[in-house]
């Protein structure tokens, strides 16, 4: 089995909520499109650091992860 790819736009939605009420224009609404690895058991979206920045995100919460490799990461 290979890996497969999917081409995704990802928005910040405090600045969608500031657009539909008017408060900001459309085109002020952050958003990044980038090319993510697709995990059909995946319940959680991870970006990296950059993307976060991108986008003008803050931390609400953070998890351990596990990957397939058995490691164990706190985000």
């Amino acid at each position: 089995m290979g890996n497969v790819f999917a081409e995704i736009t990802v928005k910040n939605v405090m600045d969608m909520g500031l657009a539909h009420a008017g408060h900001i224009a459309e085109n002020n609404v952050r958003s990044v499109i980038f090319t993510a690895v697709v995990d059909t058991g995946a319940t959680t979206l991870v970006i990296n650091e950059q993307i976060f920045n991108q986008l003008g995100l803050s931390v609400v919460e953070k998890r351990d992860i596990n990957l397939a490799g058995g490691g164990r990461y706190r985000m």
